[in-house]
C-alpha cells in the first residue's frame, strides 16, 4: 500500500492551469462576440441575415455558457483535491502516532 500516493500538489498545479487557459478562452471569446449586420448577406436576403444573425448569437452564448461551466468544474475538482489533500495530512499524522513494531 505505500505505493499509493496522491500527487495533489500536481493535480491542482494542473487545474490551476487548466482554468487560466479557459479563463483566457472566455475573455477572448466575450470580446469577440460575431458581427454579422442583416445587410452582411445582401439584398433581398434580410430575413435570411436576420435567422444568421440570431443563430451565431445564441451559439456564441452557448459556447461562453460552457466556459462558465468548465470554470465551476475546475473549481469544484480544486476543492475536491485540496479535501484529498487534507484528509491525506490527517492520516499521515493519525498513523504516525502509532508506533509500528
Amino acid at each position: 500500500m505505500s505505493d499509493l500516493r496522491a500527487n495533489t500538489e500536481a493535480i491542482r498545479s494542473a487545474l490551476h492551469s487548466a482554468r487560466q487557459e479557459i479563463e483566457a478562452m472566455r475573455v477572448e471569446g466575450q470580446g469577440h462576440a460575431p458581427q454579422l449586420r442583416v445587410s452582411d448577406t445582401g439584398q433581398g436576403f434580410a430575413e435570411q441575415g436576420q435567422r444568421l444573425a440570431s443563430s451565431l448569437s445564441k451559439v456564441h452564448a452557448s459556447m461562453l455558457q460552457r466556459l462558465d461551466n468548465r470554470l465551476t468544474h475546475f473549481d469544484a475538482l480544486h476543492s475536491l483535491a485540496s479535501e484529498i489533500s487534507e484528509q491525506d495530512h490527517n492520516t499521515a499524522e493519525g498513523l504516525g502516532a502509532h508506533e509500528l513494531r
